[in-house]
């Protein structure tokens, strides 16, 4: 077992918490969104939101990849 594989299967034992995370950074995103549509355009809260939700896409990009992959490997042993 090489490196790549120690570090999925290990990862994969928390897919539970990373369902989690995907669940919370969807709900943070949702937030964000009707914050984005109340504030207006150009002040610190809307900068501040936006910012936000780019940091959610991104962790909701990384940790859905996560999953897919701990998907892939149950599906194939």
């Amino acid at each position: 077992m090489n490196t790549g594989d120690r570090f999925w299967k290990l990862l994969c034992d928390y897919r539970q918490l990373l369902r989690y995370l995907f669940a919370l950074a969807v709900a943070l995103a949702v937030l964000t969104v009707i914050s984005i549509a109340v504030t207006e355009r150009g002040t610190a809260e809307y900068v501040i939101s936006v910012f936000n939700l780019s940091v959610l896409a991104l962790v909701f990009v990384l940790v859905g990849y996560c999953l897919r992959r701990c998907s892939k490997r149950k599906e194939r042993t």
